[in-house]
């Protein structure tokens, strides 16, 4: 349920102009405007989950937090800035909320672009190259997103760059607090097949991201995942990733160079896929170079 307007309005006197714009996950989304600039304010109602767990409100807590501290330590164009109204819990008529800012990305999220039809080749070596780069910052700290997926990433309308939103479910694997196990978060669609596998005991690493985002650019050629169908259940899902087979996408006029890149990502092994982002975006630097 939304956080109604007069609500965000009451937060802090920098957000009296808050708009409603929408919910994303647990999140109640507005937009304001500060210093000439156009933030996204991000509420989110702990009421209910303090009333019933306390912990549930704990996880939902760290959980952004986590995400708040990683766009804090990332400066890159491929990720929103921090905001200038920095993260708190504010009680509005005895109700607890979670509040904090960053960039509002203008644009359109990925998914209503490939729902408007397949993707030119361009766009999909671009969404791509900038996703990896997301990919790379993330990895250098030694973060897996475990999140890839359309509904998260946005193309800026000033430049055209993809932005990857939402790293609320990042792992940190140099957190010693944290389980290091797959553990089922994220989207099911766009889980790799480690991710699927809940007896899987080995660490996730970078290359389960590299295959969410091989299923993106995937679906961004043909308009279609490769193995979902509306209805399945997990355990359907992941016996369809075991023994699907994915189209053949230069059948789907998608240049041999570009195909092989994809179909490299969504290998079903790990160690079959690119070792980390950095080979990923040098593939893609190349493919780009040799069509001009």
């Amino acid at each position: 349920m939304s956080v109604p307007e007069e609500v965000a309005r009451r937060l802090d006197p920098m957000v009296a102009s808050a708009v409603f714009v929408a919910e994303g996950g647990q999140k109640s989304i507005f937009r304001f405007s500060n210093a000439g600039m156009q933030w996204a304010l991000k509420l989110i109602d702990l009421s209910d989950t303090e009333q019933r767990l306390g912990e549930a409100a704990q996880t939902v807590v760290a959980r952004v937090d986590r995400e708040v501290r990683i766009l804090h330590d990332i400066d890159s164009p491929h990720f929103p800035k921090l905001g200038p109204l920095g993260p708190r819990i504010a009680r509005i008529e005895s109700s607890p909320y979670f509040a904090y800012s960053e960039e509002f990305v203008d644009g359109q999220v990925l998914t209503e672009l490939i729902a408007a039809g397949p993707l030119e080749t361009g766009l999909i070596s671009r969404l791509g190259g900038d996703v990896a780069a997301a990919l790379l910052e993330l990895w250098n700290r030694r973060i897996v997103h475990r999140d890839i997926k359309p509904d998260n990433i946005v193309e800026r309308a000033s430049d055209k760059s993809f932005v990857l939103l939402d790293p609320g479910y990042a792992l940190d694997l140099a957190d010693g607090s944290l389980t290091r196990t797959g553990g089922i978060v994220g989207t099911a669609p766009y889980y790799s097949p480690e991710q699927l596998d809940v007896g899987n005991k080995r660490a996730l690493d970078c290359r389960s991201d590299l295959y969410s985002l091989g299923i993106t650019m995937y679906e961004a050629v043909t308009g279609s995942h490769p193995y979902y169908r509306p209805g399945m259940t997990l355990g359907q899902l992941h016996a369809a990733v075991r023994i699907g087979v994915p189209s053949n996408l230069q059948a789907k006029g998608c240049p041999e160079r570009l195909a092989n890149i994809i179909a490299r990502l969504i290998r079903k092994r790990p160690h079959l896929r690119y070792r980390g982002p950095a080979e990923l975006l040098s593939d893609i630097q190349e493919y780009v170079e040799e069509g001009r």
